[in-house]
């Protein structure tokens, strides 16, 4: 009788002891997965999210960090390269282009970015593509002769035009501003004027589509 009652319950045991591993096997296993998500989620989030700034992932430190830019400008800079002191594959002027691209450009103090800007625009045009775009490039400073790309060969093998206020025969209004100018810096009222200019240069090619850019943009592929 004891020998039947200890058997009895030795087996109660083993069975409360297999349920109880069970059970915690269980739980271990669920905890160890949700773990493993989160660490996953966490390293997924810190390697997708570093670039929106609404993100709590956001990061400063790699957001703002260039990486495709820099191998568009390098595209950009050996096609200015390329095309320096040579004559461009555009043969003549579309009479009927479908965009007119024009860019407002003024010298900068021991920086240039406007190279990049025109070559990433027109790298990796096929003919075709380039025949159906009218480009100006708008030397902005009232004395052009001080921009960089004023006397540069290779810029007027590769745009269709390259205008000054010198050329621009500006209305009353805009001589007197000019004039009174002077030497300052006044980038917000110049500024206007400028891409007024671009934007009536435009006009005149009879394009159907105009778009201006800033002289520091690089375009993608």
């Amino acid at each position: 009788m004891t020998t039947s009652r200890t058997y009895s319950t030795v087996r109660s045991t083993r069975r409360t002891l297999a349920s109880a591993f069970f059970f915690i096997s269980t739980r271990g296993l669920i905890l160890g997965g949700f773990i493993l998500l989160y660490f996953y989620c966490l390293h997924y989030s810190e390697k997708h999210y570093y670039r929106d700034p609404t993100s709590i992932f956001f990061d400063p430190s790699r957001a703002y960090k260039p990486n495709y830019s820099v191998i568009r400008r390098e595209q950009a800079q050996q096609f200015v390269k390329s095309v320096d002191n040579t004559t461009f594959l555009q043969d003549e002027i579309s009479t009927s282009p479908a965009l007119c691209i024009g860019i407002s450009s003024v010298a900068r103090p021991n920086v240039l970015y406007v190279d990049s800007a025109i070559g990433s625009l027109l790298e990796g045009l096929t003919a075709k593509e380039r025949q159906n775009i009218h480009f100006i490039l708008f030397i902005a400073n009232i004395q052009p002769e001080i921009h960089p790309l004023y006397n540069a060969s290779w810029v007027r093998n590769v745009v269709d035009e390259v205008i000054t206020w010198k050329d621009a025969n500006p209305s009353q209004t805009d001589e007197r501003f000019l004039q009174n100018l002077g030497d300052r810096q006044d980038f917000v009222h110049k500024g206007v004027r400028d891409y007024t200019h671009v934007l009536q240069a435009c006009e005149r090619t009879k394009a159907s589509f105009v778009v201006t850019f800033e002289d520091d943009i690089i375009a993608l592929d």
